[in-house]
């Protein structure tokens, strides 16, 4: 099994606690492009105590370019900074 996790600090994502603010990362590597392998590419959200501070989220595999991906945030229960975890499996 192949696998990889990326951890990218995000600076700043305003929007209102009840979620649903579209983020698009640019970058590249984001979609295998393999045909043993999924194109599943989770997002999660931690504290700084790498703390979940919402649940996962599965971005869509039409959502997923080779250089870029898109998802909604999740609503959380107040507003506080956290960091953006990338990985390939929940």
């Amino acid at each position: 099994t192949t696998t990889r996790s990326h951890m990218l600090p995000i600076l700043a994502i305003k929007g209102p606690t009840n979620g649903g603010t579209t983020v698009k990362v640019q970058g590249y590597g984001f979609k295998n492009q393999r045909k043993h392998l999924k194109d599943d590419l989770w997002v999660r959200f931690v504290d700084s105590n790498k703390q979940e501070v919402a649940a996962p989220i599965h971005v869509a595999s039409e959502n997923v370019g080779i250089d870029n991906f898109s998802f909604n945030t999740p609503s959380v229960k107040a507003p506080q900074d956290a960091l953006m975890q990338l990985s390939l499996n929940k």
